[in-house]
């Protein structure tokens, strides 16, 4: 007897045989049982899961001597004639190759003759979608009103391309690509049918490069089986089939966290003198980021990696090792790496100052960050550096950076520089070791504060309310004092002081008020009628000031960009914020 494949030698030939697909297989036994079956079944899903298999044990199901049956029985003549793909009530037809309206017409024709020695004439019809706009049409016609001997059951891997009319007259099921886990352990349970010694390492890495698909996953097993001589190990079948260790990509990984340039060139000399493919690195380096992804957002990270539990381990081991931003910006990176390639650039000279850019990276930023660094060290407050610890200059240069910081003195606005030209006068603070502060005649709180403080203050009432907070921020803080503060609006607020005055407004401002002053502010609104109204339509100034503007108005944020070494290209204002302290 010649060799048959794994794929063939191991077919399921019952229900309980197919892989991972209990939801449908549960559900054509039941139809069986309840004498419900349909005349046409549509069976979905992506290459390898069992669509064809499924529909042979269906009809074997249906035509077995003992049936209709739940499960046939796989020992009378017609069972092992549709094993064998001799019965002549079961006609498997490729769609690919019968494409024409002439082969449907055939079909037509032949499917008014009765079952020869089954219950029913089957037809299985592979990749159905490939059929011509008339083939379906000539199909439609039997498939709406079958002879009652005829069951239809269709196998397609792109059920979009079908017709609205055919999806309508079908029963659809829809194959889910075989699980990491049970497609594991049935390589297992094959390994040991076939004497195969292999290690877990190894069948882990065949399941994940199956991808879902149990016969790729067969046809992998196989190549390896034929290769390897005694022990199958991972190592072995990275060697064997091209594939990339997944050990060398977390060697390469710990460069990154701990920013090794020399070991980075050594393990990119071995893999170029090894002969590793460079498009297949990248890639298997993007899914290794994505798993990273995984492990810092999921609550049950080990069930989405399709690892073995060795690298489970190793997985759980970095998380939060890099800042969800970070691994973004690698994904990118690597993505554009392959485009480079594509478009036929050195593989060996842009893999190599890729992974040094990798390694060099410095953890991301957001902006939203700086703007709160900004406030934070205007007001004098103590900050946490920014930023992911693996990175660890760019945690030492934040560092420094906040500790420097802390010395500058913001510059005051206008009308904090007119309060002071008034007849501003020094008074000593309530706490010895803190400096003494400017404040205006009334008393008012040290301009110091306001950048932050009063920022704090509307972005904790936006927390709680966010219109209340919108409508709040969208006025001017003209007068800032230890018992009061004014606010002025342009000539679109004049509702808002009488939305502020209503009692559950009130609360909710007193509340945070004490909890951002330590007391109660008095609150006074203006209308100025004469002020443009913000958010207006005029939005053509988006744009309305430089950078060089911008990092003169804004001293510390210049020291911040020049000390990481960035580049302010533009500003956008966001005017509907522009009355919340950030000007």
């Amino acid at each position: 007897m010649s060799y048959l494949v794994l794929a063939r030698k191991y077919r399921p030939q019952r229900f309980e045989d197919v892989v991972a697909q209990e939801h449908i297989t549960k559900t054509l036994q039941n139809a069986i049982r309840q004498k419900r079956f349909s005349h046409a079944y549509l069976f979905t899903g992506t290459r390898g899961t069992g669509k064809t298999t499924t529909a042979r044990v269906l009809a074997k199901a249906l035509n077995c001597e003992q049936g209709p049956t739940p499960e046939p029985c796989n020992e009378c003549l017609n069972c092992q004639q549709i094993t064998a793909s001799s019965s002549l009530d079961v006609i498997e037809i490729d769609a690919a190759s019968h494409t024409g309206v002439d082969d449907v017409r055939d079909l037509r024709d032949n499917a008014r003759y009765t079952p020869a020695a089954g219950n029913y004439k089957i037809y299985i019809i592979d990749e159905v979608h490939r059929l011509s706009a008339n083939a379906f049409d000539a199909l439609l016609k039997t498939l709406e009103e079958p002879p009652a001997h005829v069951i239809f059951i269709f196998a397609t891997t792109e059920p979009q391309k079908l017709p609205a009319t055919i999806l309508s007259r079908c029963q659809r099921y829809d194959f889910r690509r075989v699980p990491f886990s049970e497609l594991t352990a049935y390589l297992g349970k094959l390994a040991q049918m076939e004497e195969i010694e292999i290690d877990e390492d190894a069948l882990a890495l065949i399941a994940q490069k199956g991808d879902g698909s149990m016969r790729d996953s067969l046809s992998i097993f196989e190549q390896v089986i034929a290769v390897a001589e005694g022990r199958i190990s991972r190592k072995l079948i990275a060697e064997s089939l091209g594939l990339v260790d997944l050990d060398l990509i977390f060697e390469l990984t710990s460069c990154v966290l701990e920013k090794d340039v020399n070991k980075t060139l050594d393990l990119i000399e071995r893999m170029i003198t090894g002969g590793i493919d460079i498009n297949q690195f990248i890639e298997d380096m993007q899914e290794h980021f994505r798993k990273l992804l995984i492990v810092n957002t999921a609550q049950k990270a080990t069930d989405y990696l399709a690892v073995s539990d060795y690298f489970q381990k190793k997985y759980m081991a970095l998380k939060d090792g890099f800042t969800d931003n970070d691994i973004f910006r690698v994904i990118r990176m690597l993505s554009e790496l392959r485009a480079d390639l594509k478009a036929g650039a050195d593989p060996a000279l842009y893999f190599e100052v890729a992974m040094l850019r990798l390694v060099k990276m410095e953890s991301s930023v957001t902006l939203e960050q700086v703007l709160d660094k900004l406030g934070q060290l205007t007001s004098g407050e103590s900050t946490a550096s920014s930023g992911s610890a693996s990175f660890k200059s760019a945690s030492d240069s934040n560092s420094q950076q906040v500790s420097r910081a802390r010395q500058i003195k913001p510059k005051p606005s206008a009308h904090a520089k007119d309060n002071l030209n008034s007849g501003s006068s020094r008074q000593a603070s309530a706490n010895p070791d803190e400096p003494a502060s400017p404040q205006s005649s009334a008393g008012a709180v040290p301009v110091e504060v306001r950048p932050a403080t009063w920022i704090d203050f509307i972005r904790r009432v936006k927390a709680d309310q966010r219109i209340l907070g919108e409508m709040l921020g969208s006025g001017e803080l003209t007068r800032l004092s230890e018992k009061e503060a004014e606010l002025t609006f342009a000539a679109n607020g004049t509702s808002y002081p009488q939305i502020f005055e209503r009692m559950e407004h009130r609360r909710i401002l007193e509340q945070h008020m004490e909890s951002v002053f330590g007391r109660k502010l008095n609150l006074k609104f203006k209308v100025d009628r004469n002020k443009a109204p913000s958010g207006g339509d005029d939005r053509n100034d988006a744009n309305d000031i430089s950078a060089e503007e911008l990092l003169e108005r804004k001293p510390e944020l210049k020291k911040i960009v020049d000390k990481i070494g960035g580049e302010v290209k533009s500003v956008k204002v966001n005017r509907r914020n522009k009355g919340d302290g950030n000007g």
